[in-house]
């Protein structure tokens, strides 16, 4: 069986935890989640419904995917970007009344960063993009 590492942004919100359930449904599929969060910790228990499905394929990294290396130290980018088979990045902000460059914070540079991650990744097969 050929293993998949699937890394997925916004399993936090209704879509994103909806798909990240799907990803546990098959038994070849190592799922990556980029989540925010003050701490490891946090980010973990932010996501404890997830990784309590199926703990051996589910690893949390706590990110900020506004920051260099999306929050991540150089060595953790530069590890994950080698596992990485698949990107799937569902962060976003949903709300329509925020100002225009929180919006565009949120939805333009998160995805250009999730992007330039995108073109590290040496063994990546697809990358996915959901917007609002």
């Amino acid at each position: 069986m050929n293993t998949k590492t699937v890394v997925l942004t916004g399993s936090t919100g209704a879509f994103g935890k909806f798909l990240a359930f799907e990803f546990l449904k098959h038994d070849n599929i190592k799922l990556i989640l980029l989540v925010r969060g003050g701490s490891p910790e946090e980010a973990r228990v932010r996501v404890q419904d997830i990784i309590n499905k199926k703990p051996d394929h589910v690893e949390v990294l706590q990110a900020d995917l506004l920051k260099e290396y999306l929050g991540l130290s150089q060595s953790e980018y530069e590890d994950l970007a080698k596992r990485t088979t698949h990107i799937l990045h569902s962060a976003a902000s949903t709300r329509f009344n925020l100002p225009l460059e929180e919006a565009r914070l949120h939805n333009v540079v998160t995805t250009e960063k999730i992007l330039d991650f995108a073109k590290k990744c040496p063994h990546l097969i697809r990358f996915g993009f959901l917007s609002t």
